[in-house]
């Protein structure tokens, strides 16, 4: 896949031009779901945060519209307001001001720069079938991202250990932990911008996947099983929708899923000896294996349609020479 044809998705891709048009509701998106996402912990058995989603929403919608502009910034007044909503909804949970403030000014630094990292990666190409210069796009994207969550933990964890003696290792390695499970999740969906998928729209598979999940989260509910079998079976369901869907399908489905899931763990970690430390180091862990096959089995299926694409050319340009190089009889006679 050409730079020139990831360009031009910029006015004909359905996602991104979404995310242009609709821009101006994405204060409005992160307002709602911060609203049921923020929870402030201060002990080593919960979480800091669950702001994962919020930022992970922000993160990709803000990377789209400037993909769409031809731009590596993120427009300032959309991320304003994304700013003032995500303010207000910290400062409505309850909490002191200043805890409020402190999480939506680490929030909104991280959003900001991991968006402008994103954009910029996806503006310069990011062709699946040129192997090694995305694999060293990846390793640099991967480390510029582990510095700046890195950053953004050390700071908030310094803070609540100022304020209220929350362990910094561990709130650092939680907050880190959980805000990379959700830019695992937005990466499939911008590689996915330059590396469009034909066919497969059938929506037989995602259907089937998630009646197959809603159902086992059904059966799971009436039964007492451990969280190690919980993630082993989410691992199993990433797996299946990582080989059948299509990397923004699969991006999706899976997002909704490891939501639901850490949702569940929530109320069940804290009981069975596991903080959000080791609950997200083995989510995340998880996640690049599942997201690493899902962009693995997207590139053979690319590959496989160029290379048909390619046979095909070719017979076509054989059937024209075959065809030129026929002489008419009626000619012959004449």
């Amino acid at each position: 896949m050409t730079d020139l044809h990831c360009g031009s998705l910029r006015k004909e891709g359905a996602l991104v031009g979404l995310a242009y048009r609709y821009k101006w509701l994405l204060p409005v998106a992160v307002f709602l779901l911060s609203r049921v996402s923020v929870e402030y912990y201060f002990d080593a058995s919960i979480s800091f945060s669950w702001l994962w989603a919020t930022n992970a929403l922000a993160v990709l919608w803000l990377a789209l519209d400037a993909h769409y502009r031809a731009s590596n910034l993120p427009d300032m007044r959309v991320f304003a307001a994304t700013l003032i909503a995500l303010g207000c909804a910290n400062l409505l949970g309850g909490g002191p001001l200043q805890d409020g403030l402190a999480m939506s000014v680490v929030n909104a630094i991280e959003i900001y720069f991991a968006a402008w990292l994103f954009a910029n990666a996806v503006n310069k190409g990011c062709s699946l079938t040129d192997g090694l210069g995305f694999s060293s796009k990846l390793l640099k994207v991967g480390g510029a991202l582990g510095v700046l969550l890195a950053s953004t933990a050390v700071a908030i964890s310094l803070y609540f250990n100022h304020r209220y003696g929350a362990p910094v290792a561990y709130g650092a390695g939680a907050w880190m932990a959980s805000q990379l499970a959700s830019y695992l999740f937005v990466l499939p969906v911008l590689i996915s911008v330059c590396n469009p998928e034909r066919g497969l729209h059938s929506a037989k598979a995602p259907l089937l996947i998630v009646v197959g999940f809603i159902a086992y989260e059904s059966l799971e509910l009436m039964s007492s099983n451990t969280t190690l079998y919980e993630f082993i079976a989410l691992s199993a369901w990433l797996t299946v929708a990582a080989l059948f869907l299509r990397l923004r399908i699969f991006a999706l489905t899976g997002f909704c899923f490891v939501a639901l899931e850490l949702f569940d763990f929530m109320n069940e970690t804290g009981e069975q000896g596991l903080g959000p430390l080791q609950t997200n180091l083995v989510m995340g862990a998880l996640l690049a294996i599942v997201v690493s096959t899902a962009i693995v089995t997207s590139r053979a299926r690319l590959l496989q349609q160029l290379t048909a694409d390619a046979l095909h050319q070719s017979k076509k340009k054989q059937q024209q020479l075959e065809l030129a190089l026929m002489v008419p009889t009626s000619h012959c006679l004449s």
